[in-house]
């Protein structure tokens, strides 16, 4: 839920206010999905500076170690998508993965850095970075990507789950 504001001076506040007021209302523990753990998580409104262009970088880590990366662009105002290791190899993780290969930036390993060290106490979590002019900017950390419904291969479920190692005395 966003709303992007290049101009506030053509801003309509009581319009977007109506918009706000609805978000605010809504259970995101049921929104796309079964998510209950967003139901103790107190809803905000968070402003920020208007950035662009973006690049979003999303470091899937188990158990506080990257294994696999999405990169996200918008072009034309189209989504292009490529999942890819370590090495930045892309990845066929589903049917519908676009295959288009890049080159790791610049800051790379300053965000590998980062997600792992932010990723350190949790089983599994995706640490999200934009990267804007070489400025990396942090975005969300999310425990259940795509509501935990990605379309993945049988394949890829079964490589992805063998990077995961639950200790069952930590979830008491």
């Amino acid at each position: 839920m966003n709303l992007i504001v290049k101009d506030k001076s053509k801003l309509n506040l009581s319009k977007e206010k109506k918009k706000f007021d609805y978000w605010m209302r809504e259970n995101f523990g049921f929104v796309k999905g079964l998510q209950l753990h967003y139901n103790k998580i107190p809803h905000k409104i968070i402003a920020e500076e208007f950035t662009y262009p973006l690049e979003d970088y999303k470091f899937y880590c188990y158990n506080g170690k990257c294994k696999h990366i999405l990169h996200k662009t918008e072009k034309n105002n189209k989504a292009e998508y490529c999942n890819f290791d370590m090495e930045f190899n892309c990845l066929p993780l589903s049917p519908k993965s676009t295959i288009k290969p890049i080159i790791a930036p610049k800051n790379f390993n300053k965000m590998l850095s980062l997600a792992e060290k932010i990723s350190k106490n949790f089983n599994f979590v995706r640490v999200d970075f934009y990267l804007s002019n070489e400025r990396i900017l942090f975005s969300e950390l999310t425990f259940t990507p795509s509501s935990g419904a990605n379309s993945y291969t049988n394949e890829w479920d079964e490589k992805l789950g063998q990077f995961l190692t639950i200790n069952l005395k930590d979830t008491k």
